[in-house]
């Protein structure tokens, strides 16, 4: 047995030899490890839950270091080189004419501990995402400098695409309202509605409401048009991908964000679904908000994962280039260099060490 696969060397009395194997193998690797851990990575799913599926159905699949070697080695070069093909024609499309861009940043929990931040910029006429970047807390000064970092990086990637920004719709994020008003007075900086709507309470009084400068100030800025409820609902997709219960390091993190905004774009201009006599599709719901009131909410076409085709291609091209793990890493050029992570700026001890002092607390005659 190797990982998924399995093979079978057989003799018979007179000597015949005879050798079978359960699936392709490429230079000692069974196929098969490399097409699970790519379904993994691929669709958003958590490899120890897979794996572990897989040894209670009692299905002979690779371990977890095997689909962490695979990973790094052929799955994320992938995803990146993927995202820049796709990412380069969108990029090429938009520099026409100027841009109306929605930000957007995502937390990986919530509160002010977050690890890593999500800033995403969208075409609002399209529905694409343009660009994205993941912000680890090392980079900045704490959490709460991790959106408007974001938001720096996401603008320089279309500046440096040529892609020229007319306006940019938000939230109401005081460092990034300051920063567009001092960095980027040629942008045109508005302010999603909800986001505004959702600060100020209907039980306040009216007089609270009319006497807030901040407020005032704020609904001079509104949006007259594009709003970010769709990438809003870009960010619940990256839930999928990245669920905020697991940790991922940093590459992976990265990488499982390119793969949702893929399949975002991918399926960012679904039409209406249609019933069998052309009537258009539509469900009931009932939001909390709503107090009881019900709405209707438009069924779309379901989505399509032709991009997850590509991203196998990719990885299997790379496999077939580079042999062993050691080539990919020697000859694959690899994603811009990680933030070091928070436990460098920690004084490590050795694992004697800490058992160690582990016995010495717990030890103690009382």
């Amino acid at each position: 047995m190797c990982g998924s696969g399995a093979t079978f060397e057989c003799s018979c009395p007179k000597g015949h030899l005879f050798k079978w194997q359960s699936q392709p193998v490429h230079c000692k690797m069974p196929l098969g490890n490399l097409v699970v851990s790519s379904g993994i990575l691929f669709t958003g799913s958590s490899p120890k839950a897979v794996i572990n599926l897989f040894e209670q159905c009692n299905i002979a699949c690779m371990t977890d270091r095997t689909y962490r070697n695979i990973q790094s080695c052929y799955l994320i070069p992938a995803v990146h080189n993927v995202w820049e093909g796709n990412n380069t024609v969108e990029l090429q499309m938009c520099r026409e004419g100027n841009v109306k861009v929605g930000g957007d940043a995502r937390f990986c929990s919530p509160g002010h501990t977050a690890k890593y931040a999500s800033y995403s910029l969208m075409n609002m006429e399209t529905g694409v995402i343009l660009a994205t970047e993941l912000v680890q807390v090392t980079e900045v000064k704490n959490s709460c400098h991790m959106e408007l970092e974001g938001l720096k990086k996401c603008l320089a990637a279309l500046k440096q695409a040529g892609v020229m920004v007319s306006d940019l719709i938000t939230d109401r994020h005081s460092m990034v309202k300051s920063y567009m008003k001092k960095e980027q007075p040629s942008i045109r900086h508005w302010f999603d509605v909800w986001h505004v709507a959702k600060g100020s309470k209907v039980y306040k009084e009216l007089q609270d409401v009319i006497t807030s400068n901040f407020l005032m100030n704020d609904i001079k800025k509104l949006s007259p048009g594009e709003q970010t409820s769709d990438l809003e609902a870009f960010h619940s997709l990256v839930c999928q991908f990245v669920p905020k219960s697991t940790h991922y390091f940093y590459d992976a993190m990265k990488a499982r964000l390119l793969v949702a905004a893929l399949h975002s774009n991918e399926n960012a201009q679904r039409l209406q679904a249609l019933k069998r006599d052309g009537t258009p599709r539509y469900r009931l719901s009932y939001p909390k908000a709503k107090k009881g009131e019900h709405c209707l909410k438009v069924i779309k076409e379901g989505c399509t994962y032709d991009y997850v085709m590509d991203l196998m291609e990719e990885a299997y091209d790379l496999r077939q280039e580079f042999q062993s793990y050691s080539l990919a890493r020697k000859g694959l050029p690899m994603s811009n260099s990680p933030p070091p992570p928070l436990t460098s700026q920690v004084n490590r001890v050795s694992l004697e060490e800490a058992l160690a002092r582990h016995k010495a607390r717990f030890n103690k005659s009382h």
